[in-house]
């Protein structure tokens, strides 16, 4: 479960367990790679959320903030949840 510390709601990530007969996702996929998923968040303020992820154990897949062209979104950041799911966090 993906909670803030402060009220506010959460989203819980469920399927978790990988199926026996499956490979686990590896370490070092990239953003470009046909079997990574992320789940995209919309954020307020993307400059105030990344400053609270590196105490969370989130990992950045990105290393600056990227600029958008093509989406209805101005900028984010590609991040690692402690799990390990892909989530680009984006700000209009």
């Amino acid at each position: 479960m993906l909670r803030p510390a402060e009220g506010c709601l959460g989203i819980e990530l469920l399927d978790d367990l990988m199926p026996e007969d499956d490979r686990p996702m590896p370490n070092n996929w990239k953003s470009c790679d046909i079997a990574k998923e992320q789940v995209e968040l919309t954020v307020n303020k993307v400059e105030q959320a990344v400053e609270l992820l590196p105490q969370n154990r989130v990992q950045f897949v990105s290393s600056q903030l990227v600029q958008f062209t093509s989406m209805p979104y101005r900028q984010g950041y590609l991040v690692k949840d402690p799990n390990g799911h892909a989530m680009l966090l984006m700000t209009e």
